[in-house]
Parts: structure tokens; sequence; C-alpha cells
């Protein structure tokens, strides 16, 4: 299971949910 996210403040890193449900670029997560 993916991390869950972290404080706002800080740098999170997307997890597969993210990658695979919605643009990780919307929440200023560069995709690669």
């Amino acid at each position: 299971m993916p991390k869950p996210p972290v404080a706002k403040n800080t740098a999170r890193q997307p997890n597969a949910d993210e990658i695979h449900s919605s643009n990780p670029v919307k929440s200023g997560v560069p995709m690669y």
C-alpha cells in the first residue's frame, strides 16, 4: 500500500492511486 499523503506544507511523493486516478501535475508533482 502507498504511504498516506503527508502534510500539505511538505513536498509529498505521488502514490499509485493518484497517478492512476488523476493527473499528478495538478498537485504540483512532476510526471516521470
